[in-house]
């Protein structure tokens, strides 16, 4: 316990340590003293004169640091792409029939006009034989893309309840990306789609350039 008198603790007499600043006064404090407040006007205040113009140069580096990491980190923030919230009305422009490439074939794709916030799309991919592969039955609301893939024969690949989907990360008005896969409007009549492909050992980007049918 430390005893005022004679500063005292376990025994031990403590040195004092003078002009320590508490609240807005100076006292000497015994060793160990409780944690307390110093501020940094008064800290560099008690530096002996010959030392201030060291002291103060280091902090007008350490402000002109500082700020140059500020302005370089506004500098390596990313470009907006005007983000806008999600509306299935400003994606009418993928309404209509497209026509395109991608997996070393043809692709073709259909979209339906918006009904209650969703809109329905058909995908089928010809290979280069001029053989139909696959079917996918699609669609896009505010959450993302959804869809199930189905045989020449309509047999499903995925079982009666699951279903395939690409989560919204982000929408403007002439691109939607989604967790794997972006549509993006290049023109009125021609769109991108970037599919991230990973089959757990290799992972690339299918990159389908559809052009409208009969625009």
């Amino acid at each position: 316990m430390l005893k005022k008198q004679g500063y005292v603790y376990q025994g031990k007499p403590l040195k004092l340590v003078p002009n320590v600043l508490v609240g807005n006064v100076c006292r000497d404090l015994p060793v160990p003293p409780k944690p307390c407040r110093i501020e940094i006007a008064d800290l560099f205040s008690t530096f002996p004169a010959q030392l201030s113009p060291i002291f103060i140069a280091m902090k007008t580096f350490l402000f002109i640091l500082g700020l140059a990491v500020s302005i370089l980190s506004l500098s390596e923030a990313p470009a907006s792409i005007d983000e806008i919230p999600f509306d299935i009305n400003d994606y009418t422009w993928l309404v209509g029939s497209w026509e395109g490439d991608g997996f070393g074939g043809v692709s073709h794709e259909t979209w339906e006009k918006p009904i209650n916030g969703t809109m329905m799309g058909m995908y089928r991919h010809i290979n280069a034989k001029g053989e139909l592969v696959f079917y996918e039955f699609l669609l896009l609301d505010e959450t993302g893309l959804h869809l199930k893939h189905f045989n020449p024969d309509l047999t499903g690949w995925e079982e009666k309840d699951d279903i395939i989907s690409f989560k919204m990360i982000r929408s403007s008005k002439d691109n939607i990306e989604m967790e794997g896969l972006t549509y993006e409007r290049i023109s009125d009549s021609e769109i991108e789609i970037r599919l991230v492909m990973d089959d757990g050992s290799d992972q690339h980007t299918e990159i389908f350039r559809m052009k409208k049918a009969n625009p």
